[in-house]
């Protein structure tokens, strides 16, 4: 339901989200995060996210102080979904590019950057928060980070998963697994 209240605000056209939502509903990429238990972050993470979208959405109608407020309440539900899977810090990559993209024209770049300059400055408030928790029995005991490593190891992931929504080519539902002879 969130999904279409965005696309309806993004497109502005019921049918469409309508079909899109319905695409999104069915599609077989999502059967772990209804059978599996260990998937429920999944759909929980998505609530988050959506929400998030919505507000910014939403809020970039409204007056300047509207709009502030809209941003940090959507700031606060992306760090709600990324609490719950830390991919979800991609959603202002994709904000970014619905506005680009099917925003209005022209371009407010103001509004944009002060969304964006708030969602990652609160990504690398996280980040560094959440890096003693990356140490000791997160991680395997021989793998030992420091900050740089553990920064450009974030930064890597992070543009490997935008990349992935940018250009998703090559996906693939099998994933090989080397198994030895032993």
């Amino acid at each position: 339901i969130l999904l279409f209240w965005v696309l309806r605000a993004l497109t502005g056209k019921r049918s469409l989200a309508l079909l899109a939502v319905a695409l999104f509903a069915v599609h077989p990429i999502h059967v772990e995060s209804v059978s599996w238990a260990t998937s429920r972050k999944d759909v929980l993470s998505h609530f988050f996210a959506f929400a998030s979208f919505l507000v910014y959405v939403n809020g970039k109608q409204k007056t300047r102080g509207g709009y502030m407020i809209c941003v940090v309440a959507a700031t606060l539900l992306l760090l709600l979904g990324m609490m719950v899977k830390p991919t979800v810090g991609v959603l202002p990559a994709v904000i970014l590019m619905s506005d680009l993209l099917m925003g209005a024209k022209p371009v407010p770049w103001k509004r944009i950057f002060f969304y964006q300059t708030v969602c990652l400055g609160s990504l690398v408030i996280y980040m560094f928060l959440t890096f003693p928790m990356t140490l000791g029995g997160a991680v395997k005991p021989e793998i030992h980070l420091s900050p740089v490593e553990h920064l450009g190891l974030f930064l890597d992931l992070y543009g490997f998963f935008v990349k992935l929504i940018l250009f998703p080519v090559n996906l693939s539902a099998f994933y090989l697994i080397n198994v030895s002879e032993t």
